[in-house]
């Protein structure tokens, strides 16, 4: 199956026969910034990712909808009203898949949510939280089996300890790139761009 959305903010999903299975118009004030099939090969959910729009969810074995998630909540219809000011507060940068069927949403308040297809679970970091950045999240990887999760911002790099389900628990490493001292270690000022690309292994 193919899935394209165009400049309208419409979405298309299509067999490969070419017949058109599914179409939504997506909020037309937003942006999509990623559209990607869940990565298990089964082909259990399409993802397409506004700003400010949330995720919305394309199930194949429930063909007649489309399924929006912003933050904790899921809506079985795309809502209508205005984006800005409904989601200023999960204004996604980045999303990605891992391939045990965890997605993450990077937002440009430094926090970010995940959702694991396997449980139904949500997860979103707050104020505070260990996985929390300072900047917005412009980049991730998972591990291969889906266990751990690196994020990158304009000045940092953090990567979790092993996540069950949707939650991130803690902290395994920090690069954090600052001026000051620290334990008779020098922290140097770097002038670098935001981090764009991060790859586990």
């Amino acid at each position: 199956m193919l899935g394209v959305v165009d400049r309208s903010q419409l979405l298309r999903i299509i067999d490969k026969t070419g017949q058109l299975l599914y179409r939504v118009q997506l909020p037309a004030e937003g942006t999509t910034i990623f559209l990607g099939w869940e990565k298990s090969g089964a082909g259990a959910v399409l993802a397409a990712v506004q700003r400010l729009g949330g995720a919305f969810l394309w199930f194949p074995a429930r063909p007649e909808n489309v399924q929006q998630w912003e933050g904790m909540q899921f809506s079985t219809k795309v809502l209508k009203n205005s984006l800005v000011k409904r989601n200023s507060h999960f204004d996604t940068c980045f999303a990605c898949w891992s391939d045990a069927g965890k997605l993450m949403l990077g937002l440009a308040d430094g926090n970010f949510a995940i959702w694991d297809l396997g449980s139904n679970e949500t997860f979103m970091s707050r104020t505070h939280f260990p996985g929390k950045h300072r900047n917005a999240i412009t980049c991730g990887a998972w591990t291969p089996d889906g266990t751990s999760l690196a994020l990158g911002s304009a000045t940092q790099l953090k990567v979790s300890a092993p996540i069950a389900n949707a939650s991130w628990e803690g902290t395994a490493a920090k690069l954090d790139l600052a001026d000051g001292v620290s334990g008779g270690f020098q922290k140097k000022k770097a002038s670098f761009r935001p981090f764009r690309f991060v790859s586990v292994i």
